[in-house]
C-alpha cells in the first residue's frame, strides 16, 4: 500500500512537473518573444530589402508580351470602383467588395488593439523603439498615409502584381497571395506590428485579405485605405502605451 501511495504521489508530482513545463512552452510559443533588434536593422529591413526585392521580382516576372507601360499601368491601376458605388445586381462578385471591405477595416483595428492590450501588454518591441520619439497626434495621419503606402506599392503594387502578371485566374492569384502574404508576415514576425508567432499568423491572413480586395477591384486602392486604417490604429496604440511608461516614470 505505501509502494502504491509513494507511486500515486511520483506520478502526481512528475505530471505537475510536467504540465508545467507544458505551461511554459506553450507561453513561449504564443508570446511575442523578447526582441532584441535594433530599431535601425527593422528601418534597413522595411526599406532597402523590400525594395530591392520587389524590383528584383518585379523585373524578373513581365508577362511576356507586355509592354513596360502595360505592365506599371496594369501594377499601378488603382481599381475599377464601380463595383462599389454602383455595383452590377447579375455579378454577386461587385456586391461582395463593400461588405468585405468594411469587415476587413473593422477587424484590422480589433486585432491590432487585441493583440496589444491581451497578448503584447503594450510591450510592442522594436516598432514602439522606433515610432515613440516621433509618434504624436499631429504626426499620427503622416504616418498612416505614407507608411502605408510604402508598403502597399512594395507588396501589392510591386510583389503580389508582378506575380500575378496579365494572368488573373484563381490559380494565378493563390499563388501570388500566399507568397506575397508569407514575405510581408515574415518581415512582421522579425518586429513589425504585431510581431512573433502570433503577430505572422495575423498578418498572414490580413495580407491575403488585402491581396483578395486588390484582385477584385484589379486595383490596390482599397487595399491602401485599409492599410492607412490598420497604420492610424498602431499610431494610436504606440502613443498609448508610450502615455502609460510616462505615467509609471512619475
Amino acid at each position: 500500500a505505501k509502494s502504491n501511495q509513494a507511486l500515486g504521489s511520483m506520478t502526481s508530482l512528475a505530471a505537475t512537473a510536467w504540465g508545467g513545463e507544458l505551461r511554459q512552452l506553450l507561453r513561449r510559443i504564443l508570446t511575442p518573444p523578447p526582441l532584441n533588434l535594433p530599431a535601425e536593422l527593422i528601418l534597413m529591413l522595411d526599406w532597402q530589402t523590400l525594395i530591392g526585392l520587389s524590383s528584383a521580382l518585379v523585373l524578373s516576372f513581365f508577362t511576356p508580351g507586355e509592354s513596360i507601360s502595360d505592365c506599371f499601368t496594369r501594377m499601378f491601376a488603382l481599381g475599377n470602383l464601380s463595383s462599389v458605388t454602383h455595383p452590377n445586381p447579375s455579378s454577386p462578385s461587385d456586391w461582395m467588395v463593400l461588405p468585405f471591405f468594411i469587415i476587413l477595416c473593422l477587424s484590422t483595428a480589433v486585432a491590432l488593439a487585441s493583440w496589444s492590450f491581451l497578448v503584447a501588454n503594450q510591450h510592442h518591441g522594436p516598432v514602439q523603439e522606433l515610432l515613440e520619439p516621433i509618434m504624436t497626434w499631429t504626426s499620427l495621419p503622416i504616418f498612416g498615409f505614407y507608411n502605408a503606402l510604402s508598403e502597399e506599392i512594395d507588396f501589392r503594387v510591386l510583389l503580389f502584381s508582378a506575380l500575378m502578371g496579365s494572368d488573373l485566374s484563381l490559380q494565378s492569384f493563390v499563388s501570388a497571395a500566399s507568397l506575397s502574404s508569407v514575405l510581408f508576415a515574415g518581415f512582421h514576425y522579425l518586429g513589425g506590428f504585431p510581431y512573433g508567432i502570433i503577430g505572422f499568423l495575423m498578418v498572414l491572413v490580413w495580407s491575403l485579405a488585402l491581396s483578395l480586395v486588390t484582385w477584385m477591384t484589379s486595383g490596390f486602392l482599397l487595399a491602401y485605405l485599409a492599410h492607412v486604417l490598420a497604420d492610424v490604429v498602431i499610431g494610436v496604440l504606440v502613443i498609448l502605451a508610450k502615455n502609460r511608461k510616462d505615467r509609471k516614470d512619475l
